[in-house]
């Protein structure tokens, strides 16, 4: 007898899963989107009394038909229905895809929505344009320094922010950091969306980079922090340098905003992060670091409807970049994505929250204060004595003499 199913049962019913002959009941249960930590899988051979089996078994072993009991009364059946795709709205020209949540029913009715380039823009311009909006005084008519480095993120945010008309573009100075060889690719993508609204992309090459971080030279800063720190990524690294580059060069021009294109996963990644620390989320869509405020104005937009923006340089971005091998960097923006994919809508619900949540306890602020204790900002509670002593040292190797 050939076993091509996986009984799923719950207190709203039954369902019946398809599983390949090779799938595990694990892979056939996770690929429907039901949490296999969820169910008890079991068979009932002749009988008739319920025996377990291995969620980890694999379709083609069995001799028995097997069961997945849910062991709630939850509706598991209304959150891993198959999703609706919205009539009248796929399209030759979409460029990537969303689903989203039903305003009512929330992730229990879900549609999946191809997105062309201009509905990406118009998604976008329209969160920007909010934050730009509520926060106007914020803004008024100062400098901004916008982070810029021909990748997706960015090339959104200065598209969107250009087309805000609360922002005059006399006040918009993009500026790329180079020196980080992956991201380098990227400095012609960058130059072509800055002409593209007749901006000129401020470049800090490698001499001038080194200059204003303060330290002595990028290779041996490159070196000393991995050899302090053989577990992290380059990003850990290159988002450090960039903070101290991004910074310095505001105050060179008088200004003293930043804006950063750090996106929804972004957020919602950092802010489990915290809280799986014990610590409150960091606020946005504005964070100060001394007299320089960081401001991140799609902290609401997902990475995918960002990059669908301008979907052929994102694309080249993601195939320029290293590997990563930092494993909690991997695990908490795999959560992220986990999030807005199995439960559609919730991703928002979480990053709304963080950033009440940071704004309800008062950590504005003082979250990133000067440690005298290694010379440089840091985050309070976010590291250990160990981690202190090897970040002390490793700035203390690279620093320039004054």
């Amino acid at each position: 007898m050939t076993i091509d199913r996986i009984i799923l049962e719950t207190s709203h019913g039954k369902d019946y899963i398809l599983a390949h002959p090779e799938e595990t009941i694990a892979q056939a249960l996770r690929k429907r989107g039901v949490p296999v930590s969820a169910v008890w899988t079991y068979t009932k051979p002749a009988d008739g009394h319920a025996e377990f089996i291995s969620a980890e078994s694999r379709m083609e072993q069995l001799s028995d038909q097997p069961y997945a009991r849910i062991s709630r009364n939850i509706n598991t059946l209304g959150l891993t229905r198959p999703r609706a795709s919205a009539t009248g709205t796929e399209s030759d020209d979409a460029v990537t895809e969303w689903a989203f949540p039903d305003p009512m029913e929330g992730a229990f009715s879900v549609t999946v929505r191809g997105l062309t380039q201009q509905e990406c823009v118009a998604i976008v311009e329209s969160e920007v344009d909010q934050v730009l909006k509520d926060h106007r005084d914020t803004f008024g008519e100062c400098a901004l320094t916008i982070g810029t480095s021909g990748g997706g993120d960015s090339n959104a945010m200065l598209s969107a922010i250009m087309a805000s008309p609360h922002i005059e573009a006399r006040n918009v100075h993009p500026v790329m950091m180079l020196g980080i060889p992956d991201w380098d690719t990227q400095l012609h993508n960058a130059q072509t969306v800055c002409e593209n609204y007749g901006l000129t992309l401020n470049t800090v090459d490698v001499e001038d980079a080194t200059r204003i971080a303060g330290v002595r030279s990028f290779s041996e800063t490159r070196d000393a922090f991995f050899t302090r720190f053989p577990d992290a990524d380059m990003e850990f690294l290159a988002t450090w340098l960039l903070r101290r580059v991004l910074g310095g060069y505001a105050k060179s021009i008088g200004s003293s905003t930043v804006v950063i294109g750090s996106n929804r996963e972004d957020i919602l990644g950092d802010g489990l992060l915290r809280l799986a620390q014990g610590l409150p989320p960091l606020t946005v869509p504005f964070r100060k670091v001394g007299s320089t405020t960081f401001v991140y104005p799609l902290y609401n937009v997902p990475k995918k409807i960002g990059d669908g923006t301008h979907p052929k340089f994102s694309l080249e971005n993601y195939e320029a970049r290293y590997a990563s091998h930092s494993a909690g960097r991997s695990v908490f923006y795999h959560l992220a994505y986990l999030l807005s994919d199995a439960l559609p809508g919730l991703d928002r619900t979480y990053s709304s929250g963080f950033r009440k949540l940071a704004q309800s306890i008062g950590v504005v602020d003082d979250q990133l204060t000067f440690d005298e204790a290694i010379g440089d900002y840091a985050l309070k509670g976010s590291y250990t004595p160990e981690q202190l002593g090897r970040w002390k040292a490793f700035l203390t190797e690279v620093k320039a003499e004054s």
